[in-house]
């Protein structure tokens, strides 16, 4: 039996489809400027990065301890599973842009920064997908759409932010586990 198996996981090649990223309409997604709903806290992978924090430009997953609201992230829901992602001591919101990258940007009307949040049945962890793209098989009817994700990859000593293209719901490297911060309304403050 184990002979079997073997051999078909050695036989077994993975297929390289074109995939291409498609532009949904999100503006009806969000109707009023201002979150109903926020909560601050640090954003946890689910693999070896104990951290998710942005230096030098750009997010990175981190181990090293982190001080004061350095890597607080605010989570604000515009409605029902619909969220922007704020890094606290920057005001910048991430976004994954239309070639799959996560980035940040203060433009907080740019929809490019609306997630997905959904949580994970069998981890209870959060993956965030983005709202406006995805990717789907190119040329081929009926193709299921992929989530474009936030993740995280381990390189060694090192966490990096993942090409949202190379991401997967059921990676435990594309899920985050949120740490919520005891004094809310210190961070979750409105931009009136």
């Amino acid at each position: 039996m184990e002979r079997i198996w073997m051999d078909g996981y050695e036989t077994g090649k993975k297929s390289k489809k074109k995939m291409k990223i498609y532009e949904r309409d999100v503006s009806h997604l969000v109707t009023d400027e201002d979150f109903s709903i926020c909560r601050a806290g640090r954003l946890l992978p689910g693999v070896y990065c104990q951290h998710l924090t942005y230096e030098n430009g750009s997010f990175i997953g981190t181990n090293r301890e982190l001080r004061g609201n350095e890597g607080i992230f605010q989570i604000e829901s515009y409605g029902t599973g619909i969220v922007r992602i704020k890094y606290v001591p920057t005001g910048l919101y991430l976004i994954i842009n239309e070639f799959g990258r996560i980035n940040a940007t203060n433009d907080k009307s740019n929809l490019e920064t609306l997630f997905y949040s959904t949580l994970e049945e069998i981890t209870y962890l959060e993956t965030f997908a983005s709202a406006k793209y995805y990717m789907r098989e190119e040329n081929v009817e009926g193709a299921p759409n992929k989530d474009l994700l936030i993740g995280v990859k381990v390189k060694g000593d090192t966490c990096k932010i993942k090409n949202a293209k190379n991401t997967k719901s059921d990676s435990r490297s594309d899920q985050f586990s949120f740490l919520q911060e005891s004094d809310q309304s210190f961070y979750c403050k409105r931009d009136r």
